[in-house]
């Protein structure tokens, strides 16, 4: 058995890469706060996992339960097909320049898309304790 390649990881891999872009957008929309026409962008990605998963119906997961299929590889398939969208954010008041970005908002959304990161840096150093423990049975 792969050992790393579970949902849970696989979930805290794509959460990170997701973070990962969410910090660079952030980023970018910083970097361009006085940049004349400037259109914030955003990173879509937790509205689309809920609407894939909300997808899965229930007799989808109870077929796949009786039907001995790998419910691994379905939860991994599900992911694999889950990308985060960026988008132009058109729906924010303009400044006079025509640049919608809004520094405040911009910093506690770095900040919190950071805090999040180590969270889940964190979270991902544990399962790998956790499993290496077992693994070596506490000796390693």
């Amino acid at each position: 058995m792969d050992f790393l390649n579970t949902p849970t990881f696989n979930l805290m891999q794509k959460s990170l890469d997701v973070m990962w872009e969410r910090m660079d957008v952030t980023a970018q929309n910083i970097a361009n706060v006085d940049t004349p026409h400037y259109k914030a962008q955003k990173v879509e990605f937790e509205s689309i996992l809920q609407q894939k998963l909300d997808s899965m119906n229930k007799s989808y997961a109870v077929a796949m339960r009786y039907s001995g299929e790998d419910s691994n590889q379905k939860v991994q398939d599900l992911l694999n097909s889950v990308q985060p969208k960026v988008y132009t954010d058109n729906s924010t008041e303009t400044k006079v320049d025509g640049n919608n970005v809004d520094i405040d908002y911009e910093n506690l959304e770095l900040a919190r898309t950071q805090l999040q990161y180590s969270y889940m840096v964190k979270k991902l150093t544990d399962e790998y304790n956790l499993i290496r423990y077992a693994v070596t049975e506490g000796k390693g």
